[in-house]
């Protein structure tokens, strides 16, 4: 065994003043990872405070501070009149079970999604061809400071942070039940609409709380892709239907809905992705029939609504949704400044307190 002068500590031990992280930290962390791997082996007992603080240029008090923290660890023993001891190597058995397992990328198994797929491209060309995003660069972080301050100010008399919170979602969600009762006409109160962080969390929800595995769900061929993998992620078995100048397929929608039970239809009903085609009035009444005839929820995916133009808009089946079958989810993102989004689902009131008790778990102190 070495004598406690006979270890090289400043060959191993490495401490940076400027490194942000506390010094007695900086030393921890280094006799930790010495003893995991075996340069200080159990056993070994370690010069005193004194001499220890000279050969690593540090304060006594430190070192004491960060001897105890080992000590409380379980890798030093101090012991009084006798020094101090490595308490254990923490070092991996040398057996094979751990010498075949060593190899492998992670240690526990868990559950691997064979749909989902990073819809963000990563490129250094100077043009991509695809559905755009946001530029950071266009958002005015002049303005919205202002804007922030002043919200601030004006709620500088109220006693916490939750109180802030609450009463401005509170406010934001009248006013954009009011904004979505005069644009999309589907009449609704606050108590049936949920706001989320963005349409895709929307759809997670939705999903989350309707889809069992095994559950048959009708898209169009082709269709919104994040939607799809959504589903599909969800245990859905889907099942495609083709799109013409009108829309999706009625009657091969009710020829499935006759052959085998359908839970869920997902659809476009405005500007549908990606062809752009907008349901017919006719079509969206036998959808809603179909619905009401076959027992199947109709999740309405209205993210493009306000991009109309010219045009007068067409309205939602959600507005003419009688039978309460209709969960209609779409974005307010991106009528926002660029770097902002937000979502939304509208639909019963129970359905929508469900989701909002696992959307509260999703965005907790955000």
């Amino acid at each position: 065994m070495d004598g406690p002068v006979q270890i090289p500590f400043k060959s191993f031990i490495q401490l940076y003043p400027n490194n942000g992280t506390a010094i007695y930290l900086q030393i921890v962390f280094e006799f930790i990872k010495a003893i995991q791997l075996g340069l200080l082996p159990e056993g070994t007992r370690l010069p005193g405070t004194r001499v220890l603080c000279k050969l690593l240029s540090v304060n006594r008090n430190t070192l004491i501070k960060a001897f105890q923290d080992l000590e409380s660890q379980g890798f030093i023993e101090i012991r009084p009149s006798k020094g101090i001891f490595i308490l254990s190597d923490q070092k991996p058995k040398n057996n094979p079970i751990a010498s075949q397992t060593s190899s492998a990328p992670n240690s526990f198994s868990f559950k691997r999604s064979s749909v989902l797929e990073n819809p963000l491209e990563v490129s250094k060309l100077s043009y991509h061809f695809n559905d755009g995003m946001p530029d950071l660069r266009m958002l005015n972080t002049d303005v919205l400071a202002k804007l922030y301050v002043s919200k601030l100010k004006r709620w500088k008399s109220a006693k916490t942070w939750e109180q802030i919170q609450t009463q401005s979602h509170i406010n934001f969600k009248t006013q954009f039940t009011n904004f979505l009762n005069l644009t999309r006409g589907i009449r609704i109160s606050t108590s049936n609409l949920l706001t989320t962080t963005s349409h895709e969390t929307s759809l997670y929800l939705v999903t989350k709380a309707l889809i069992e595995p095994g559950d048959k769900v009708v898209v169009a061929s082709p269709s919104y892709y994040q939607a799809n993998m959504t589903l599909s992620d969800g245990g859905a078995q889907m099942i495609t239907i083709p799109v013409d100048k009108d829309g999706i397929d009625v009657v091969k929608l009710k020829h499935i809905c006759e052959a085998q039970q359908i839970r869920l239809l997902y659809l476009s009903s405005n500007y549908h992705y990606p062809t752009t085609i907008c349901l017919s009035a006719k079509r969206r009444i036998e959808v809603l029939e179909l619905a009401a005839t076959y027992g199947f929820v109709i999740l309405e995916d209205d993210r493009d609504f306000d991009f109309h133009y010219d045009n007068n808009p067409v309205l939602p089946l959600a507005a003419i949704d009688t039978d309460k079958r209709v969960i209609y989810v779409g974005s307010f993102g991106k009528l926002l400044p660029s770097g902002f989004g937000y979502g939304f689902v509208s639909g019963p009131e129970e359905f929508i307190k469900e989701l909002d008790f696992t959307n509260s778990i999703l965005i907790q102190n955000e």
